[in-house]
This record gives C-alpha cells, sequence and structure tokens, in this order.
C-alpha cells in the first residue's frame, strides 16, 4: 500500500507523462497499469532533466548546478535518505520497487551535461557516445522494469535507441541549429562531403547534403532492424509498444529520406498511421 505523498508524487509524474508536447510512449495505456507509474517517473526524471538542459534562458552554470542537483537526489535515494521532490518521491519508490541500479539515471544526466557543454561531434563514434548516454539507458530501464533485461535484450535495445535518437536527429536539423546551436551530423562526414556549418547555418539545398542526411538515415535504419528481433523476446503490451516504436521509426525514416527539403520536420497524416498500426499488427522481424 502506498503512502499518501508517495501517491501523490506518482500523479503528478502521470499528469507529466500525459501532458507533454513530447509524451513519453512507454507510459501510455498501452502498458499494463503496475508499470504505468514506475515508467512516469522515470519519464518525469528525464524530461525535468532534459528541460534543464534545454530549456528558458539559464545559463550554462545554472543549468550544470540544476543537473549536479538531480545527482545529489540520486544520491539520496542510495542511501535511503529522504528527498523534498515529488519526481524523486516516486522514482525512489520505482527504484526500490523494481530494484534498479543507478547507473543509467547518471548516464542520462551526463548526456545532459553533454547537451549544455557539447554541440558538435567530430566523428561517427563520439555520436554513438553520446546515444549510449541519452537513449540506450530509457531502453534497459524499461526492460528491467518489465523483468526482460538480459545481455541479448540489451543489446537489441541498445540498437533500437540509438537508432531512433539518430533518426530523431536527422529530422530536426534545423531546429538543433537554429534554436540550440548544435549538429549532429558529425563533422569529418560533413568535410567528405564538401559541406561546412555555414550550409546548416543558411539552410543551403543540395544533392550533396541530401545525399550525406540520406546517408545518416540508412545507417540509422540499418542499425534499427539489426534490433528488431527483440519483439520476438517480449511478450503482451510491451511488445505491442516495441513493435509501433520499431515501426513508427521505419516510417519516419522512410519520410525523412522522401523529402526534398532536408530541414523540413515530416508529419504524419491519416494514411499514416493506418499504415503504421498494419505494419506492426504483422510485423515479424527474423
Amino acid at each position: 500500500m502506498q503512502s499518501k505523498p508517495v501517491q501523490l508524487a506518482y500523479a503528478e509524474c502521470l499528469t507529466q507523462a500525459n501532458s507533454h508536447y513530447e509524451n513519453f510512449p512507454t507510459a501510455s495505456k498501452l502498458i499494463k497499469k503496475k508499470h504505468r507509474q514506475a515508467t512516469a517517473a522515470i519519464y518525469s526524471f528525464a524530461r525535468r532533466a532534459d528541460d534543464f538542459a534545454d530549456e528558458g534562458e539559464h545559463s550554462n552554470e545554472t543549468r550544470i548546478n540544476k543537473l549536479n542537483q538531480f545527482d545529489r537526489y540520486l544520491d539520496n535515494i542510495e542511501l535511503n535518505q529522504p528527498v523534498d521532490d515529488l519526481t524523486f518521491i516516486a522514482l525512489a519508490d520505482t527504484i526500490h520497487q523494481y530494484q534498479l541500479p543507478l547507473r543509467p539515471f547518471r548516464k542520462l544526466l551526463q548526456a545532459f551535461r553533454m547537451d549544455v557543454n557539447k554541440k558538435r561531434y567530430a566523428n561517427f563514434s563520439e555520436l554513438l557516445h553520446y546515444c549510449q548516454h541519452s537513449a540506450n539507458p530509457v531502453g534497459e530501464l524499461v526492460l528491467r522494469i518489465h523483468d526482460v533485461y538480459t545481455d541479448k535484450t540489451a543489446q537489441l535495445s541498445d540498437n533500437i535507441c540509438t537508432a531512433l535518437q539518430l533518426i530523431n536527429f536527422m529530422q530536426d536539423i534545423d531546429e538543433d541549429y537554429q534554436q540550440r546551436d548544435r549538429i549532429y551530423i558529425p563533422q569529418n562526414e560533413l568535410a567528405m562531403a564538401s559541406l561546412n556549418e555555414q550550409t546548416i547555418a543558411a539552410r543551403e539545398l543540395s544533392p550533396a547534403l541530401k545525399s550525406l542526411v540520406n546517408d545518416q538515415l540508412e545507417r540509422a535504419r540499418q542499425m534499427l532492424l539489426q534490433g528488431a528481433p527483440l519483439v520476438n523476446q517480449l511478450q503482451g503490451r510491451l511488445k505491442w509498444v516495441m513493435k509501433f516504436t520499431i515501426n513508427g521509426g521505419l516510417l519516419i525514416c522512410k519520410k525523412c529520406q522522401a523529402r526534398n527539403n532536408v530541414f523540413l520536420r515530416p508529419t504524419l497524416n491519416k494514411s499514416d498511421t493506418l499504415n503504421l498500426v498494419a505494419r506492426s499488427i504483422y510485423f515479424r522481424p527474423r
């Protein structure tokens, strides 16, 4: 039986998960009710930390200090000390209930610190390092909550999470640069295509840029397909969530590759949604 403070904390986390403009898919009603509170607590942690790194007019020092405060709250949880913060009241209950390691949460905080301090990536290895902290920990936590975390499922999940992060980068090229001064195309690959930052700053369309972006998308698509057999390791509602997640990623990737203007974010219409549902129903990855 949950105490009143814990109930109120979970209620706040669920409200955040259901109302934010970037909703957390695994906090949806597709997930079993007994796991929904836990995924909402994880969402609240990640969403608030991400907002510290991205939103508002704060200085970099203030952003880092806020993220460091979250790290100290994790220390409190580890030491079984109380935290006067609704997100962490719920998160402490989730961590103790599911016996979750703190490592994935600390990795996420490291990624958000990178968001503050690192705006360019010299090569694909650096970009993969970022994804290993920004995306993969979420997949690990979802697997652990559903008690399906193994070496095999972890590797497949990492491929999926990294691929989805890379696809997201390619659909938000203009927003990332114009609003946050970030470029997620490796600098060495820009140079090899005889392109530079000015191309992105000035929104210069060219066959070379379209080809380079599509190369990034194809690499992510192949990685997503490599991770797709994860659905064969899952059961019940989580299996359906994963089917929709993978096919949604493939659909966005396809629409990004088909667009003429790489600076425009693709949109989904009713036909796309129906196609996504149909593909997910019959999705049987090998």
